[in-house]
């Protein structure tokens, strides 16, 4: 048991320690200084909005759902919309960041929602392949041994 322990453990760390990086490298790629010009106009055309009724089709026009129409959207989607994607245009549009900082501060915040959302444990689930379980018989042999004194 301490033998499996300790290499999950291990695994543990190991995964904790790497994923963050993982994610950043993966969303660096999609954070690309074309969706920071398309965001950056959006949060332009945003500003112009006045009024709540308008929200639906600025979500069809600019891509922000993939409904046909305004009369097609659904309320979850455009919930989502005001609670979280509105605030960051209205910022984005308030306070311009150049790219890199735009860049930088979005690498941050994704993979910190991304750690949240998805836990250490998921991760070192989704990541065990036949290396670990090689791993853990090793592991058991040796422990088993040692607890035999053959050690």
């Amino acid at each position: 048991v301490l033998a499996l322990g300790s290499i999950f453990s291990g695994k543990m760390l190991a995964v904790e320690f790497s994923a963050p990086g993982e994610i950043r490298e993966a969303m660096g790629e999609v954070l690309n200084q074309q969706m920071y010009d398309e965001l950056t106009t959006d949060a332009a055309d945003f500003a112009q909005i006045t009024e709540e009724n308008d929200y639906p089709e600025f979500m069809v026009t600019h891509g922000y759902t993939p409904a046909s129409s305004p009369d097609d959207l659904d309320d979850e989607a455009l919930d989502y919309f005001i609670s979280d994607t509105i605030p960051m245009l209205r910022e984005l549009d308030e306070n311009r960041p150049d790219y890199q900082a735009w860049r930088e501060e979005r690498l941050v915040s994704e993979t910190a929602v991304i750690m949240a959302e998805m836990p250490v444990m998921d991760l070192v689930i989704e990541d065990l392949g036949a290396i670990d379980i090689l791993f853990a018989l090793f592991g058991l042999a040796t422990a088993y041994k040692i607890g035999l004194g053959d050690g």
